[in-house]
């Protein structure tokens, strides 16, 4: 292989990773309190604190956060951390999407 070729080579591939790094990313965050067999169980009106964890991430990233069961705030598309309070009882979901398919989830039960 000839220099030029693989200088190129490795310029286009600096290019996808910048311009699509999302692609590598691994969407995860942590709460507090701790979820137990992926659930957080918790009395309405407490909050939960979601932190993000996620790795392959870049300035091109999208955080799209969504907290269900009349949770204050209901959604958000910044990294955060984000406190949470629940107000509505029941079993609900909150989603992590990165984008492509690439999300994390815990459940929500509120007593």
């Amino acid at each position: 292989m000839n220099k030029p070729f693989s200088k190129f080579a490795v310029f286009l591939f600096f290019i996808f990773l910048s311009k699509w790094g999302q692609v590598f990313s691994q969407a995860s965050f942590t709460t507090i309190p701790a979820a137990v067999n992926g659930t957080i169980t918790l009395c309405l009106g407490n909050t939960i604190t979601y932190t993000n964890t996620s790795t392959g991430t870049n300035n091109n990233s999208n955080y799209n956060w969504t907290f269900q069961g009349g949770a204050n705030p209901n959604n958000s598309n910044q990294i955060g951390p984000h406190t949470v309070t629940y107000n509505n009882q029941g079993n609900y979901t909150t989603t992590l999407n990165l984008g492509a398919g690439n999300t994390a989830t815990v459940n929500v039960l509120l007593y």
